[in-house]
């Protein structure tokens, strides 16, 4: 037993016990130890109790191990699972990394492939193309401009005004030079949505599911930039799949946006293999020749353009079929064209004054 006295620095052993029950002397240092072996005497208990007493004590210290043992273990098999979890969730993002790495790449014929006729077409002075920036400014401008005259229109809503209709005499008929672009006055837009800025009819409200067929073929794994690359990939073959309209017309106008203007007319010809009267690839693929110095077949889909069922390029339609005439040198066609758009007091009315000036100051028309 453990002399808990504080100035009793030992310990009374059994031995100590043993030999006070058996009536021989023991040295005792303080009345703390004779009141311990008188108690033991009187409650007569023998030395064997102090060995249940080591059992039962070895059996609780044994008990308190094991429950220490048991909550390490669970401790260290919840660890385990949590790292192995951790592992297993590192193996999947590496998959889904290697995966990414690995896309599906689908590449169409036009992405590898330009034409002759096309390639052989050089970009004319960078002063003199008409970018997307600047028709996204026109655009914009002529919204505004159209939503200040409808607001004009309501206050005066109640005033009914009657526009004459254009007509044109014999003696101009007979003065007007043959193939001159006519603006009809007639008004049918559709619906319209804007990619990359860039006004568009949406055909999908007239046409269903539309779709154009293209040669694709898939190869999983390249880069990007595969087209830099040395890659036989013919021997893959190519297969005909329909691509939705607005996804192929998305990346188009994404092509022309960044001039790319080669590779986005291939795509606008595709369209008009399909939709011959698509007002979206007549009009942008007409800035594309244009911008190629294809000034002939940029006026042909411009005034395909003006002959459309719908007219919601027919004002930039018309003001770039007159850009090009005076590209061409048919300043005299340009100047009937220009005075038309001058007339009609429209969006580009104070261009086509800027215009006209200058054909007079450099002589290439009278005044």
């Amino acid at each position: 037993m453990k002399n808990n006295k504080t100035n009793f620095s030992e310990n009374i052993t059994r031995e100590d016990i043993s030999n006070f029950q058996k009536g021989l002397d023991i040295e005792m240092k303080d009345d703390f130890d004779k009141d311990s072996m008188d108690g033991w005497s009187k409650n007569n208990s023998h030395i064997l109790l102090m060995d249940k007493l080591d059992k039962r004590y070895s059996t609780s210290k044994n008990a308190f191990v094991k429950y220490r043992i048991y909550i390490g273990a669970l401790i260290l098999i919840i660890s385990s699972l949590f790292i192995y979890s951790n592992s297993i969730q590192t193996e999947k993002e590496k998959v889904v990394e290697n995966t990414k790495n690995e896309q599906k790449h689908a590449i169409e014929k036009t992405d590898l492939e330009i034409p002759n006729e096309i390639s052989s077409l050089k970009q004319i002075p960078k002063k003199r193309r008409i970018v997307a920036k600047t028709i996204k400014i026109d655009f914009s401008n002529k919204k505004t401009e159209s939503l200040i005259n409808d607001e004009k229109n309501e206050i005066n809503k109640d005033q009914k005004t009657e526009i004459p209709s254009i007509e044109t005499n014999e003696a101009e008929k007979i003065n007007k030079p043959e193939n001159s672009v006519i603006l009809e006055k007639r008004i049918r837009n559709a619906k319209e949505m804007y990619i990359k800025e860039l006004l568009l009819v949406d055909y999908r409200k007239y046409r269903n599911k539309p779709s154009i067929k293209v040669e694709q073929i898939v190869i999983t794994g390249l880069p990007a930039n595969f087209e830099k690359k040395n890659i036989e990939i013919e021997e893959l073959g190519w297969k005909q799949v329909d691509i939705p309209y607005i996804d192929y017309i998305t990346k188009t106008i994404e092509l022309f946006s960044k001039g790319n203007y080669k590779k986005s007319l291939i795509r606008f010809e595709e369209i008009l293999k399909t939709y011959p009267e698509d007002l979206n690839a007549n009009f942008y693929g007409g800035l594309c020749y244009y911008n190629l110095g294809e000034f002939q077949k940029a006026s042909e889909l411009f005034e395909k353009c003006l002959r459309n069922e719908f007219t919601n390029f027919n004002q930039e339609a018309f003001w770039y079929a007159t850009k090009t005439l005076i590209s061409q040198k048919e300043y005299k066609k340009a100047e009937l064209n220009l005075n038309q758009i001058i007339s009609e007091n429209e969006f580009y009315s104070e261009q086509a004054k800027i215009s006209l000036k200058k054909l007079q100051n450099e002589k290439l028309i009278s005044e």
